[in-house]
């Protein structure tokens, strides 16, 4: 004590001697500085510690706070204050050490002391001449970095601050900030003080009574209030590339909530925060809070205003219009601000006056534009209709028309395409209907004709994808298919004409309504907008129209052409569209442009045509009549290829060898086919000489086009490259039929063009190509020939398949490849093979390829055990055969390869080769009389007994892992199937077994070798850096660790090798290599397997694939040799019902696997004993008993996947474990159910409701199916789980309190609006309402069931006593909750099963329990399953 007295008495004189100093300072007008020194001395501190002082309302050293005296921080406070508020003396407020120390000052006075002062002094207006000053310096701090054109990055917002306050200055960038910051902190001290603090602030707290005091401080009048937040907001526009806190603008926005409220207090807002507001928001600072604000002080005031008055929208106006005037990019800002101010919740539709609402302030908002900014302007408006679009607000179509006229579609052409589209998207009816005399629908169509004249053309994508086609969509929604179609024709006339007057006859693009796209899309509205009579209406008025225009019709009838599939109109059809072309020679009147289309309306007619039809094309084909001439012609030439220029082909010639193929694969069988025959194979040759010379053009690096194969094309001419991908395409894929046909005469020339195919597959799929054509389309090919393999026709021809699978098993290589021409795998070949079916392949097809990449010299590329070579082994060997020359010697071989190769990914290699040789064994041991594969077998045990042996000897070494696994898999399937090889004396069971003896014990042998090898590299620090050598230690580790597992492992047999496993696994984690990791954790397994006590190793990481494995294969080796009593007290040491604790999810999954590996059995007892035992049962330990823990376990569960495993667990128990488990079990599971759909259910994440309720169906599909006969007499259980599970497929109406939906309340993992349960779900609900009311038979049937009664009739008179209620249930539930309609369509099926189950007894009871409301759904309901659901007999 005494000491503490001298101590507060030295800090009394020394605080006595700083006033008077700071007194004499101040009345010799000193400078700031040196009177911020003394006041920061009067209360005890130096000023350099105010940087590092911590700023908490409890630190009050040196405050006499039992006398509540605070004189010297009260006085200090008044005067700084006073310091603050001087007018004529700037230098106060620009100190960030003077906001600092205020800061201190008021954290350690009382909160009231502080407020009195703070609202005695005025703070508001303090803090509105500090902001008016600091924006003048930012402003000049600003201006002067800009002029100095740096180019280094701007700061954080943290700063360092500096130590001496002689050394501030708010003329620079680094102090302006502080400065800031400071002030930011004050604001934050008083905000969060009155109870106002934002989420992000971190200062503690106060309660309601003091938090009055300091709201005091902040209320000032709105003039003030929106000065203060104006400046503060116009700070961050400054600077923007700086790091803002989150909170920045909280405090601010608080003071403004706070301000007195006046009448004009939008006026002000609008006047003086509005536009800092919204440019924060296009930088995207503050959004959330900055568009609440917006939506508080802006749009709502108007909104009041135009609920009073509808008719006058001035307040909105004069809120909003100098804003939009000032920047129309702020428009879309506000629009979107009041959409989401009056944005209802989930799915309801808005009110009749929140849509006039955002009618009203989409017009204002347009007040706003000057017309000198129309781009401006455009993109304004684009963005408010897409947020319309976005958000479902309906505008009127007058306002709609407004903007299409007045900026979407100008006088001058000038159109702006995506507002157009927008438009659409939002109502079509702006073009459709008419307004009056204007037609915007013409304005549109004409103006998107004209795109084609511009030199900067828009893209024509995005005119067919935004316009065209949505528009094309209108107009048959609209039911006015025809009228699009008489509008196109007319474009396509005015476009001719455009053309013509123009004199631009060689017009290298199509126009809009020529594009492919166009006619794509056609074809999905043709059939199901016009019935018959309206598609013969439209081909008559072409038919007319033809002779005036017979390049507009031919575009038209070829769209018609490619839409038409149905019957009926096929057979009204035939060929009139090929005859309005040909008749009268229409087709010579077709221009360059258009001519192409006359044979592509053929090629497409003959897709759908009849036979009968065929006919009438057999005179016209003979005596080569019109433009058919040009078939014969064509096929005679030399090339087949019509150059427009060096690089450039017509269009008309892919698409005659396209009316070719079709013409060739209608024709079979029929009088067509000797018209066709020799057009056909002399076209086809001609197409086989063509990829020919595009081989050797590829080879020259020759100019192929630029077209992206695939891709939409939109010039007339198209390059040499996409036209052979085209005639590839038809053979391959679009009419297989003619590689068919064409093997019965051209057999060698098929042929050859496969193979020159495959190359320009292989080097496509090389990527090693140099060609740019190539680069530009790698897929293009090879997508062609993987269709052409998938293809039924060409699976179904045995001849064509023979071909193909010759080609590839030749190309093993690329050597011969002319556009590769390496030693390297022909990868593509091998895929190939891979996808053809393997009843394709014949025998000796597959014997040569099993013999192909056979191991003949070590070294080189590694071919042999590639992993496409091994998997395509693997699948030969899938068809049990003996192929001719197989040697295990082979096998052997292979494994060498593993050992003196760079295999490129060991890992999937040896698994592939592993299985491979355990195919070919299994295969050869299935019949061992055969003396080929008792030959094999005798060759096979010889080796493995020469290779065991050897692993003792001198050629042992670390990276021989190859043989390991090569013996390991041969070993255990030997094993396995040892009986043959003992029936074919082959081998006997002793010597057998004693060659596994030391197969084990040279296992262990080398095991410890490497083990020893691995610590040494480690000391030596040699090798260990090579990642080939880190490699072939772990895969020599893995591999000994696997063989030694299969063949079982002691903890005797371990014990010797203990130490140098756990010495290795420290070298493996110093080394902090990848090589190391799967072989460290296998390690860990085998030793955690023959440990002395092996559960108590069961722990591991679940979160990954890896770590679930790994403890797995834990569990199995611990349970190696364990009876059912082991593991019962097991599964009751981490899962009992007393446990009130929650398992882990390492421990769940153990548990699974262990009750996996349990028999279903349990001792029988009298029916009538069992109460009386019920004691001595729950001590004896059985499955029933883990069951019943789990079951306790689900209802708790904590996080999802503990939810999923525990669930899944109990329906396996309940599938597979069904024996074990008693009556108490079963209603336990409905009991957890039913308190997990409950209030009082599990806080899971309800992003995953949807999940979580599958389960649940899961667990109670597997009641009724496993089951059913342990609910007989409690049926009541069922319908309480079937009621809880219907109410959660129901979303609660808002602001409902009916006493159902209380007494329903939702689950907590289904309190989520935003995630609600689907369609999905529906259904599993209904397979448990069937499942009830339909049990099957198997289900419901005792094992000792009387023949002569029918138990299925017995459980469906068990679902007439009680799912009534279920249906009851449903039916109140409808008239008090909402349920999605997909919901309810996936729920007609289960109401009907119910039904199904009903008597008309029963329906009148349901129907009297029920309310007014209620029998009127029941009647529907009922009326329904009447017309639709009941069974009517056949």
């Amino acid at each position: 004590m005494p000491f503490e007295s001298t101590n507060a008495h030295s800090m009394s004189s020394k605080s006595r001697t700083a006033q008077e100093r700071l007194v004499s300072l101040e009345k010799s007008r000193a400078a700031f500085e040196d009177q911020l020194l003394e006041a920061a001395k009067f209360v005890g501190i130096a000023v350099e510690s105010l940087d590092t002082l911590q700023l908490e309302p409890k630190s009050k050293e040196g405050v006499d706070e039992a006398s509540g005296y605070y004189g010297r921080e009260k006085w200090l406070l008044r005067w700084l204050l006073k310091k603050l508020q001087a007018s004529k003396d700037e230098v106060p407020r620009q100190r960030y050490q003077s906001w600092q120390l205020l800061q201190y000052l008021m954290l350690r006075l009382p909160l009231q002391v502080s407020a009195q002062t703070l609202v005695e002094m005025k703070f508001p207006a303090i803090l509105k001449q500090t902001l008016e000053e600091v924006g003048k310096v930012a402003s000049t701090v600003h201006n002067t970095m800009a002029s100095e054109d740096t180019k280094s990055s701007k700061k954080s917002l943290k700063r360092k601050r500096h130590s001496e306050v002689a050394e501030t200055g708010a003329g620079n960038r680094s102090q302006l900030v502080l400065q800031l910051e400071s002030i930011h902190q004050v604001l934050d001290i008083i905000t969060s003080s009155a109870g106002l603090s934002s989420p992000f602030s971190t200062v503690e707290q106060t309660s309601n009574f003091t938090a009055e005091y300091m709201k005091s401080v902040l209320r000032t009048s709105a003039e003030e209030a929106a000065t203060i937040l104006g400046l503060w907001l116009s700070f961050p526009l400054q600077d923007p590339g700086n790091t803002w806190s989150r909170s920045w603008v909280a405090p601010f926005i608080e003071l403004w909530k706070t301000r007195f409220v006046d009448e004009f207090d939008a006026l002000l807002f609008s006047r003086l925060c509005t536009k800092p507001l919204l440019r924060l928001i296009q930088l995207g600072l503050f959004t959330d809070s900055l568009k609440e604000l917006g939506a508080r002080s802006i749009l709502i005031p108007a909104r009041v205003a135009f609920d009073q008055d509808p008719t006058s929208s001035d307040i909105l106006s004069s809120l909003t219009k100098l804003s939009v005037i000032q920047d129309p990019s702020n428009a879309p800002i506000l629009f979107d601000i009041a959409i989401r101010a009056t944005q209802t919740r989930e799915s309801r539709r808005r009110k009749p006056q929140d849509e006039s609402w955002l009618q009203e302030v989409f017009v204002t908002l347009q007040v706003g534009f000057i017309a000198a900014r129309q781009k401006e302007n455009c993109e304004a408006l684009h963005s408010m209709l897409q947020a319309a679009v976005e958000f479902k607000v309906k505008l009127d179509l007058p306002t709609l028309r407004r903007v299409a006229s007045k900026y979407a579609l100008l006088a001058d052409n000038e159109s702006d395409w995506k507002l157009v589209a927008v438009l659409l998207k939002l109502d079509g009816n702006v073009f459709l209907i008419p307004d009056g005399d204007k037609h915007l629908i013409d304005k549109l169509l004409a103006s998107i004709t004209k795109t084609a004249f511009e030199d900067d053309r828009v893209s024509a994508d995005m005119l067919n994808e935004d316009i065209l086609i949505p528009l094309m969509n209108e107009f048959a929604r609209a039911r006015d298919l025809t009228g699009f179609i008489r509008h196109w024709y007319t474009q396509l006339v005015e476009f001719a004409n455009a053309q013509q007057e123009a004199c631009l006859f060689s017009m290298p693009l199509f126009c809009p309504w020529e594009e492919d796209p166009l006619q794509e899309a056609f074809s999905k509205f043709l059939e199901p907008s016009l019935n018959l009579q309206q598609i013969l209406q439209t081909i008559e008025w072409l038919s007319s129209e033809v002779e005036n225009h017979p390049n507009a019709v031919c575009v038209i009838l070829q769209a018609l052409a490619g839409s038409i599939s149905r019957e009926e109109t096929v057979d009204a059809i035939g060929l009139r569209l090929f005859h309005i072309i040909y008749d009268n020679k229409m087709s010579e009147k077709l221009d360059g442009r258009n001519s192409w289309r006359f044979w592509s309306i053929l090629s497409r007619t003959l897709d759908w045509l009849q036979v009968s039809d065929l006919d009438e094309l057999v005179p016209l084909l003979e005596s080569h009549a019109g433009p058919f001439a040009s078939l014969f012609t064509k096929s005679k030439q030399a090339s087949l290829l019509d150059l427009v220029n060096r690089s450039s082909v017509s269009l008309e010639t892919p698409e005659i060898f396209r009316c070719a193929c079709a013409l060739w694969t209608v024709a079979d069988g029929t009088v067509l086919e000797q018209a066709v025959q020799a057009i056909m194979l002399d076209t086809l040759k001609a197409v086989g000489r063509e990829i020919k010379v595009f081989l050797q053009d590829l080879l020259g690096d020759a100019d192929l086009g630029e077209e992206t194969c695939g891709g939409p094309q939109h010039t007339i001419d198209r390059g040499i490259g996409w036209t052979l991908w085209s005639f590839v395409g038809c053979i391959l894929v679009d009419y297989p039929k003619v590689l068919v046909f064409a093997l019965v005469w051209e057999k060698d020339s098929v042929k050859e063009m496969l193979k020159n195919i495959l190359w320009i597959c292989s080097a496509s799929n090389n990527g090693e190509s140099s060609h740019v054509w190539l680069k530009r389309n790698p897929k293009t090919f090879p997508d062609l020939w993987t269709s052409a393999l998938k293809c039924e026709t060409v699976l179904n021809c045995r001849v064509l398949t023979d071909i193909i699978v010759g080609i590839l098993s030749k190309e093993e290589s690329n050597l011969e490849n002319p556009l590769i021409k390496k030693n390297s795998l022909n990868d593509f070949a091998i895929q190939s093979l891979h996808q053809l079916p393997l009843d394709t392949i014949p025998k000796w097809e597959r014997a040569h390829l099993m013999a192909k990449w056979r191991p003949q010299t070590l070294g080189g590329f590694a071919t042999e055990i590639n992993p496409a070579v091994l998997s395509l082994k693997i699948k030969m060997m899938h068809r049990p055969t003996f192929y001719e020359s197989m040697k295990f010697e082979d096998l052997s071989a292979m494994a060498d390869i593993f050992q003196h190769s760079d295999v490129f990914s060991p890992k999937i290699s040896l698994a592939l080769y592993k299985e491979l040789v355990r195919l070919t064994i299994s295969q050869m041991i299935e019949d061992t009389e055969q003396r080929r594969r008792k030959s094999y077998l005798t060759e096979c045990l010889t080796t493995i007994t020469n290779e065991i042996h050897s692993f003792g000897g001198k050629r042992s070494k670390y990276d021989c892992f190859a043989h390991i696994a090569l013996v390991d898999a041969t070993a255990s399937v030997l094993f396995e199937k040892s009986a043959p090889l003992f029936k074919a004396e082959i081998t006997s069971h002793s010597d057998f077994l004693d060659l596994l003896v030391l197969f084990k014990n040279n296992l262990l042998l080398q095991l410890k070798k490497t083990l020893k090898h691995i610590e040494s590299m480690s000391l030596k620090a040699v090798e260990l850096d090579q990642p080939e050598a880190r490699s072939a230690l772990a895969m020599t580790v893995i591999c000994l660790v696997d063989a030694i597992s299969s063949l079982g492992v002691a903890p005797d047999d371990l014990s010797p090798y203990k130490k140098y496993a756990k010495k290795a696994v420290a070298a493996m984690n110093l080394s902090n290599s990848t090589e190391y990791l799967e072989a460290e954790k296998r390690l860990e397994t085998l030793l955690a397997a023959g440990g002395d006590d092996p559960l108590d190793q069961l722990t591991g990481d679940v979160s990954t694939l890896y770590g679930r494995q790994e403890l797995l294969k834990k569990t199995q080796a611990a349970f190696v040799g364990k009876d059912q009593t082991d593991k019962l007290k097991f599964l009751n040491s981490i899962i009992s019902p007393r446990d009130k604790s929650l398992p882990r999810l390492d421990q769940l999954m153990v548990a699974r696997q262990v009750i996996l590996s349990c028999g279903d059995s349990r001792k029988r007892r009298q029916e009538d004993e069992e109460d009386d035992e019920e004691g001595d049962e729950e001590d004896e330990l059985n499955l029933s008993i883990v069951y019943t823990g789990i079951c306790g376990k689900l209802w708790k569960s904590k996080e999802l996947r503990q939810f999923c495993l525990t669930s899944e667990t109990m329906e396996m128990m309940l599938r597979t474990k069904g024996r074990c488990l008693s009556q108490w079990d079963i209603d336990s599971t409905l009991g957890s159910i039913a308190i997990i759909c409950s209030r009082n259910g599990p806080s899971l994440r309800p992003n995953r409701s949807g999940t979580i309720y599958l389960h649940l169906c899961h667990l109670m599909q597997a009641v009724f199916t496993s089951h059913w006969l342990k609910l007989q007499g409690h049926f009541h259980l069922v319908v309480q789980v079937m009621q809880t599970l219907l109410r959660c497929l129901f979303v609660p109406l808002p602001h409902s309190t009916t006493k159902i939906t209380k007494f329903m309340a939702p689950p907590p993992w289904l309190s989520s609006p935003k995630h609600q349960l689907t369609a999905k779900h529906a259904t599993a609900y209904t397979r448990l309402i069937t499942l009830i009311c339909d049990p099957s038979v198997q289900s419901v049937t005792r094992s000792t069931h009387n023949n002569l009664t029918s138990a299925k009739a017995k459980a469906k008179g068990m679902a007439v006593v009680h799912m009534q209620y279920v249906l009851t249930t449903y039916i109140r539930l409808q008239l008090e909750m909402r349920m999605a309609p997909e919901i309810r369509e996936k729920m007609i099926p289960g109401i009907y099963a119910i039904f199904d189950t009903t008597t008309p007894e029963v329906r009148k009871m349901i129907n009297e329990s029920l309310d007014s409301s209620g029998r009127s759904v029941f009647g529907t309901l009922y009326r329904d399953y009447v017309k639709f659901g009941k069974w009517k007999g056949s």
